[in-house]
Order: structure tokens, then C-alpha cells, then sequence
């Protein structure tokens, strides 16, 4: 599904820079088409890419060596070199063919978000406390007790118990970690 894109980016008549580039930008845009349909806010890329890791049920350590890799290339605090690269590549390579593989899981098909005034938006803000099967409990901060937030099954698949979270709506959106934001 991407080996053109993937071939082209390999070009050894580009600099090794652009490569990086273009294989980053591969990366984000993979990342991004298959969230989409997440009702979830991301603080970055890694946020997205173990999301999607999750989600699809494949390794993250991978694509997240290419991105940590790919960024520091970029920033000048990493020697650029085709062998380097090369691994890099392969690194790409291996989870692009694992997410490829994978089956998807079964997502609501009515989770899309509608548009609300910023009036009308009901905010609790706290951590996790329980997951259930299509819903989650929610420690509501500065003690303000507990709620039963019901959601679809790929936002419950990204949860962990301790995570703090911010929903809106009563789980129209969750955004995991609002913090980084």
C-alpha cells in the first residue's frame, strides 16, 4: 500500500535529510488516516502512534525508534547515514507491514462528532479510576466524587487506569492526557 511512496523516499539521488523527511511525513499521515475516526485528541505523533499501535494491535517499538530517529536526523543530533538509514527504513518497513496485516476492530459507526457552540460544552476533568466494557469510571478531580462515562470500544482500548483525562459532553470526546496539549 505504500511501497511507492516508500520508493520514492529511498531515492539515493535525494539527500539523505529529504529522505528523512519524506518518510516522517509518511509516518504522521499514516498515523493521522487511521485515527480519524477516533473521537480522541493526541498530544503528538508518538501519542498517535501507539493509539494506532493499540488500536490495531501491533508492536509500537518499531516505528517509534524510526520516529525518535528521524527526528533527531532532522535536528542535527544524529549523524545522517545510509546505513543508519537503511535500518531506519527497515524500521519503517516492518510496522507499515505489521498495521497491513492487522484486521481492524470493529468501531461505532455513529461516533462522529458533532459541531456544539463552546457555550454548550460540559468539560469533567479527572483520572480514570475502572474500565469496563463500553464505559469507564472517572475520578472527577478535587474530589468531586465519581461518573460513569460511556464511550466506543477503540477510546477504551487506549485508556489505562491512572490516566487523567478531560471529557466532554459525557463522552462525545475524551481527550487522553489534556495536559500536553
Amino acid at each position: 500500500m505504500y511501497d511507492e511512496e516508500l520508493a520514492s523516499a529511498c531515492n539515493e539521488q535525494l539527500k539523505i535529510r529529504v529522505r528523512y523527511t519524506m518518510l516522517y511525513s509518511l509516518l504522521k499521515r499514516v498515523c493521522i488516516e487511521k485515527t480519524k475516526e477516533f473521537s480522541t485528541d493526541y498530544s503528538g505523533l508518538f501519542a498517535r502512534l501507539y493509539a494506532v499501535c493499540k488500536h490495531y494491535g501491533v508492536p509500537h517499538a518499531a516505528a517509534d525508534r524510526f520516529r525518535r530517529n528521524a527526528l533527531q536526523t532532522l535536528r542535527g543530533q544524529r549523524e545522517a547515514t545510509e546505513e543508519l538509514f537503511a535500518i531506519d527504513v527497515a524500521d519503517l518497513r516492518s510496522f507499515l507491514a505489521a498495521l497491513e496485516a492487522s484486521e481492524d476492530v470493529p468501531r461505532k459507526e455513529d461516533a462522529q462528532l458533532t459541531s456544539t457552540p463552546v457555550e454548550q460544552l460540559r468539560v469533567a476533568r479527572g483520572l480514570v479510576k475502572e474500565i469496563g466494557e463500553d464505559c469507564f469510571t472517572l475520578l472527577l478531580q478535587d474530589d468531586a466524587g465519581e461518573t460513569v462515562v460511556p464511550t466506543d470500544a477503540a477510546t477504551l482500548e487506549l485508556l489505562e487506569e491512572g490516566v487523567r483525562v478531560n471529557v466532554v459532553n459525557g463522552g462525545e470526546l475524551v481527550i487522553l492526557e489534556p495536559d500536553y496539549l
